[in-house]
């Protein structure tokens, strides 16, 4: 059986390869380099820590919190705004449309979108934006890797 956490990453990893493939774009976990124009929009999901919410004789409660960077590219700056405003939509879409990740967890829950920062590319122009998200699961109290 699956650990719940790597279970939990894996189920966010396919959602997001989803969105970049249905974007004509590129996703990667743990990415550190820089993606070339041609591969935006892009996505980065980053493994991220968690916290025990409770915990009892039958299991703990967790929560998961995943940062998903979002990289954009567009000509003018209506043209970035809008594609900021769209990227957020389908990343938060795909990972709300199951809250349960097909059964490993709770829930999913948006907790944040950072400011996003902007650069210049040749004549494109970047933004680039994170989206924080919390995903809720339980697992055996003595064990994290076993679930409850």
């Amino acid at each position: 059986m699956t650990a719940p956490r790597k279970a939990i990453m894996g189920a966010v990893a396919a959602a997001l390869a989803g969105v970049a493939t249905a974007r004509d774009g590129s996703f990667e976990r743990n990415r550190l380099d820089k993606f070339l124009p041609a591969e935006l929009p892009g996505y980065v999901l980053w493994d991220g820590g968690h916290e025990v919410e409770g915990i009892d004789t039958g299991g703990a409660q967790r929560a998961l919190t995943l940062d998903v960077d979002v990289f954009v590219t567009a000509a003018t700056g209506d043209a970035l705004s809008d594609a900021i405003a769209d990227e957020a939509a389908a990343v938060t879409a795909a990972l709300l449309s199951d809250v349960t990740l097909g059964g490993v967890a709770w829930d999913v829950r948006e907790a944040a979108m950072t400011d996003p920062d902007y650069s210049r590319e040749g004549h494109s122009l970047v933004a680039e934006f994170a989206l924080r998200f919390v995903v809720i699961y339980e697992t055996a109290s003595a064990n994290p890797d076993l679930p409850a």
